[in-house]
């Protein structure tokens, strides 16, 4: 948070007051300066729930297993040519 740091020192050397509320989003652990009192949205994960904690964890992104190859000797088809062609 450097930049709220030099800020800070600008406007005390000044001689000024101003609020800078710091946020820090629950979901996503964003920290980032601003002059609202109440921001919309988290700047990064633009969640508009920042002040509100997850209840369940993040689903586990986990890639289905391909189906197995179907075997052509169910197929009532297949086998009746196989057995014109062997016979």
């Amino acid at each position: 948070m450097d930049g709220i740091d030099k800020l800070t020192r600008h406007i005390y050397n000044e001689g000024m007051t101003l609020k800078v509320y710091v946020y820090q989003c629950k979901r996503c652990q964003h920290e980032w300066p601003s002059k609202l009192a109440r921001p919309h949205i988290c700047p990064k994960c633009k969640s508009p729930y920042y002040d509100t904690p997850r209840t369940r964890p993040p689903r586990a992104k986990v890639k289905p297993e391909p189906a197995p190859a179907l075997d052509d000797s169910f197929n009532p088809i297949v086998k009746i040519a196989r057995e014109l062609q062997d016979g």
